[in-house]
């Protein structure tokens, strides 16, 4: 019952109008005066409370002298009301969609909610156009996957450096030798995604993904710089000195050859626009 009142008083409902719509689930039809006497609470006050639900499409009441309140089947009444949340939502993101974009800031932003994070590195991911860069751990992986083979599937260059096989159609994988060795020596899950050098996101959970550690995200020019050369490179350097050591040289230079085009500097890759005009004029 406490959980039920809880969840109705989400929906808008006050504390009179939960009990007298919870009372007539239970007890079926009643007139105005025996809810009240029932729920222990004055009959004008009930009476007013009747009316409020009558007009959220809570309760039914009867025509004439009885006026008989019936409360709508819950089940009938929660489709309703997502039927009625989710028009709201599609009015409400045309008329947001009319809004003049804000300009994109240089601050860091620290992100303490575990939906968030991952709705923020899913938007992210999305929104990229040229490049991803991430180094991401086996438990954070299952829900950035499909996003990623998404962003391939559109022609998003898309590297990954990852700990465990994986499949990611359309992605360039950088599987980390005795990857299970390097992440497991922590109690943590960590990734980092950073896309065309522009949005940032390093996010620290704790094992089960339940609580952020630390999350931070950032359209900042010159954290992207740092941020996209160290991914890049610690991707380049892991792949190589794999190859080198097990005496692939043919294939360690190769790994040289394929990235070429993205630094940033030598091969004007996608970080230097943002870079030049924030701070290279």
């Amino acid at each position: 019952m406490d959980e039920a009142k809880s969840r109705l008083a989400e929906l808008g409902f006050t504390a009179l109008e939960c009990d007298i719509y919870l009372h007539l689930l239970q007890h079926g039809q009643l007139t105005g005066y025996a809810i009240a006497g029932a729920i222990g609470k004055a009959v004008a006050n009930t009476y007013k409370g009747i009316e409020s639900l009558k007009a959220k499409g809570a309760i039914d009441v009867s025509v004439g002298k009885s006026r008989l309140c019936r409360a709508v089947p819950w089940e009938q009444f929660l489709k309703s009301q997502r039927k009625a949340y989710e028009d709201n939502l599609s009015k409400l993101e045309e008329a947001l969609r009319t809004l003049p974009a804000a300009e994109d800031d240089e601050a860091v932003y620290q992100i303490d909610n575990p939906d968030h994070v991952r709705a923020t590195a899913l938007q992210i991911i999305k929104d990229a156009e040229t490049i991803i860069l991430a180094d991401i751990e086996p438990a954070a992986l299952p829900f950035l996957q499909d996003a990623l083979i998404k962003a391939a599937g559109r022609g998003v260059e898309v590297r990954i450096k990852i700990y465990e096989p994986a499949e990611l159609v359309g992605a360039h994988i950088t599987l980390r030798l005795r990857g299970k060795e390097v992440y497991g020596r922590t109690k943590d899950v960590k990734f980092h995604i950073n896309a065309d050098g522009k949005q940032d996101i390093l996010a620290v959970f704790n094992q089960d993904m339940a609580r952020v550690q630390q999350a931070f995200s950032t359209k900042s020019c010159l954290m992207n710089m740092t941020h996209y050369c160290g991914l890049l490179y610690e991707l380049i350097l892991t792949e190589v000195k794999q190859n080198l050591k097990a005496g692939n040289h043919g294939m360690a230079a190769k790994n040289l050859t394929d990235t070429d085009h993205l630094h940033p500097f030598s091969a004007d890759g996608p970080p230097l626009e943002g870079f030049m005009k924030k701070y290279g004029r």
